[in-house]
């Protein structure tokens, strides 16, 4: 593509950029519903780690690692909208987690001394940690056996059976 193609489309490589990560992104926030939606929150622990790093380590991607976090770590004027893209996206990622936190209290899958926001606040901290450890090249099957750890410490979480 050339570059006058590309600020025809985009309006500039940032732009590019932008809807690269905005689009690339999107597919977070649907693993997060997809997950919150389930009966039981065991399986929402599971499938929101499992399958976010099933997409943090794609085969195919070329790119080590997760680019959504690569470029919430990008500090340039260029990025600033895709920066408080970001910041929503993991805003509405933490109120839904919180929604289904407070739902698998009233279902007794979640302890009531658990404190729901503290508890999403700590699920987002773990799936940007993994992110993190995705772009420093650690492998799927090593974070697939954090993100099994991390649901069966959690509160309403199990140990994974695979691996």
């Amino acid at each position: 593509m050339s570059t006058s193609s590309i600020y025809a489309a985009f309006g500039s490589k940032a732009g590019l950029f932008e809807e690269a990560v905005r689009t690339y992104a999107e597919r977070y926030r649907v693993i997060h519903q997809d997950a919150c939606a389930q009966p039981d929150f065991a399986d929402t622990l599971d499938q929101l780690f499992r399958r976010s790093v099933e997409e943090f380590t794609q085969p195919d991607s070329g790119h080590p690692g997760c680019l959504v976090s690569s470029a919430a770590m990008t500090d340039s004027p260029d990025t600033i909208d895709t920066r408080a893209y970001l910041d929503d996206l993991y805003a509405s990622n933490q109120r839904l987690l919180l929604k289904r936190i407070e739902q698998a209290q009233d279902d007794g899958q979640v302890p009531k001394r658990t404190d729901p926001a503290t508890l999403a606040a700590s699920l987002q901290t773990l799936w940007h940690g993994l992110s993190a450890q995705s772009n420093q090249g650690l492998g799927r099957n090593d974070l697939l056996r954090l993100a099994d750890f991390v649901v069966s410490v959690l509160p309403g979480g199990r140990a994974s059976t695979t691996s």
